[in-house]
């Protein structure tokens, strides 16, 4: 057999191993649902129009720990932000309200998470041969849960996450993760579902970038060049045992 290329991969959670996406429109909509009964002023559809456009427009702005708009780096506090946004926007700027919105959102992103189909298969394979973790941006408060209920800490033996001072793509998140599990860049990979925060902070770092690309999306001219892409975890076993 030929000798695996690398002694550690590392993994992105949300969209990579855990289908987080799924998790996040189901509670953006039980969300809405408890906001339109509370209110009576705004629809379901609104309110979910308006959270997604202020969310999305709100992470992809940001490069570094969040602190800014929020003006904090807690998830309760970006939260709290993002929801008052959205609910202006919706047309209802009704303060209790943000409490409600705040509680439901909470109950519904603790719904059971989903693992991809292949994710335990392919961590099956991997765990022989190599150093396996996680680096994920999700605060552990809201990680946690999930870790739990899928039973993921049994594959790793490093989870780092922005309680460390750093999410990526910053630099230093990667140097902590290698260090936690004693290896180098130039023998570690990491796989993850995003241009920005993924393939461009492992690419910085000197570290093997392998894009998830599940829903075949294509690169935009200056997007980060990842060294490898996939289309599921499936398909990892042959780049990194190649």
């Amino acid at each position: 057999m030929v000798a695996p290329r690398f002694d550690a991969i590392f993994f992105d959670l949300d969209e990579t191993l855990v289908d987080d996406d799924f998790n996040y429109r189901t509670s953006i909509k039980a969300t809405a649902e408890a906001i339109a009964r509370a209110s009576g002023r705004v629809s379901v559809e609104r309110v979910e129009k308006a959270y997604e456009t202020y969310s999305d427009t709100y992470w992809n702005e940001l490069t570094g720990v969040p602190t800014a708009p929020s003006g904090s780096k807690r998830l309760e506090d970006i939260r709290h932000h993002v929801w008052t946004t959205a609910l202006e926007m919706a047309g209802e700027p009704d303060p209790s309200i943000i409490s409600v919105a705040l509680l439901a959102y909470e109950i519904a992103r603790r719904e059971e998470p989903v693992l991809f189909q292949e994710t335990n298969s392919t961590l099956d394979r991997l765990r022989p041969h190599f150093k396996m973790g996680i680096i994920t941006n999700g605060e552990l408060m809201e990680q946690q849960p999930k870790l739990d209920a899928t039973d993921l800490p049994r594959w790793f033996q490093s989870i780092i996450t922005p309680e460390c001072g750093y999410m990526k793509p910053q630099l230093e998140i990667f140097d902590i993760a290698l260090k936690s599990l004693g290896t180098t860049a130039d023998r570690s990979a990491f796989v993850g579902d995003s241009l920005k925060w993924d393939v461009l902070g492992s690419n910085n770092a000197g570290i093997y970038s392998i894009w998830i690309n599940r829903n075949g999306a294509e690169r935009s001219n200056g997007d980060p060049i990842p060294d490898a892409e996939i289309n599921s975890l499936s398909g990892l076993t042959d780049i990194v045992f190649g």
